[in-house]
């Protein structure tokens, strides 16, 4: 990275001498870390090696209280400010961590032969609605607070350049869930009857992941089928024609933002007179025991908010000239019947 400490190269140790960080550091990242909601930013602003005066902000005085500020978007700002920890000894006790396991770190001996750490912390509590494509420093400002006459001394402006490449690796934020944004077929419109197999497809904001779906030829499986059950583990959605339609995984293995659900038509079911399949009000997909989450950052998909009934994003939107009819043929059996009435999440 850019050094943005004019001493960097010295090795000469002096309490005269004003300390500035050279580089910036994420503990723990790797370069390809996404951090998201829950997790912590544990930014450390590295020192040379000339600093060997550096003392932890609780040493220097209670008032001192360096303010780092990082591209991190928040609903009022794109910039995110954070105060730095009181020491390194606080934020590996807070976050049971320890600065010892990563070896590009080292303690610095002081005048008064006393081994400290040549960084300091700023940890960064990630919860939404943060984002950044790409994390980066802005400005450092060390505050005259943080002076102790004889012992540390810091420039107090801010030194970092624009455009810069300090903050070392790479990381993002990321705190969005995956939201239902679209419910569809491809089936044509039509009147169809029981034996026939309808897909229907569940589009969330982005790529989803999912727990294992269990092998549908297990004896738990075979038995919840043969008693017209939706065995644990399978996501279903419920319709309006009284049957549930299993997920059987995704809709196109390269676009792993869609879901697929099969609604084989039963006996005795049927869409609602003047009406066509639609997914009812207050109804959305329910996991059943399985996952479902996003696959970049492992978040819970929010599932609380599918499109509603004959809006946009439906089954079955306003105008739309893609009506599915379902007519009935024969009965529903009763214990089919009574299984779907227990678990109808239906409103409307």
């Amino acid at each position: 990275g850019q050094s943005v400490y004019c001493d960097s190269g010295a090795s000469t140790c002096s309490a005269s001498r004003r300390m500035y960080p050279f580089e910036f550091a994420v503990f723990g990242a790797n370069g390809e870390n996404v951090y998201s909601t829950g997790t912590y930013l544990i930014v450390l602003a590295k020192f040379p090696q000339s600093a060997c005066n550096l003392l932890q902000p609780i040493e220097l005085s209670a008032n001192c209280q360096p303010r780092l500020i990082v591209t991190i978007n928040t609903t009022s700002t794109e910039c995110f400010e954070v105060m730095a920890a009181k020491s390194v000894d606080e934020v590996e006790k807070n976050f049971s961590i320890s600065f010892a396991d990563d070896p590009s770190l080292s303690r610095i001996v002081g005048a008064d032969q006393a081994k400290r750490w040549r960084h300091w912390v700023f940890p960064v509590a990630i919860e939404a609605p943060m984002s950044s494509k790409l994390v980066q420093v802005k400005s450092l400002i060390i505050p005259t607070a943080c002076d102790l006459p004889g012992r540390a001394i810091f420039y107090h402006g801010n030194l970092i350049p624009a455009n810069n490449s300090l903050l070392q690796p790479q990381v993002s934020v990321d705190t969005n869930m995956p939201v239902i944004s679209n419910v569809f077929t491809v089936k044509a419109a039509g009147t169809y009857t029981a034996g026939e197999a309808i897909y229907i497809k569940v589009e969330f904001t982005r790529e989803v992941a999912f727990s294992p779906l269990p092998d549908p030829f297990s004896t738990s499986y075979l038995s919840a089928a043969a008693a017209g059950e939706l065995p644990d583990g399978v996501p279903y959605i419920e319709l309006n024609s009284i049957a549930f339609a299993p997920m059987v995984g995704y809709a196109d293995s390269s676009r792993k933002n869609t879901m697929q659900f099969l609604y084989r038509v039963g006996e005795g079911e049927y869409t609602p007179e003047g009406g066509q399949l639609e997914i009812p009000l207050g109804v959305t997909v329910e996991l059943n025991g399985a996952t479902i989450t996003s696959l970049k950052t492992g978040l819970d998909a929010d599932l609380s908010s599918p499109p509603l009934p004959g809006s946009a994003g439906s089954l079955y939107p306003e105008g739309s000239d893609q009506r599915i009819i379902i007519e009935r043929t024969g009965d529903k059996a009763w214990g089919a019947v009574s299984y779907f009435l227990s678990k109808s999440k239906r409103t409307g």
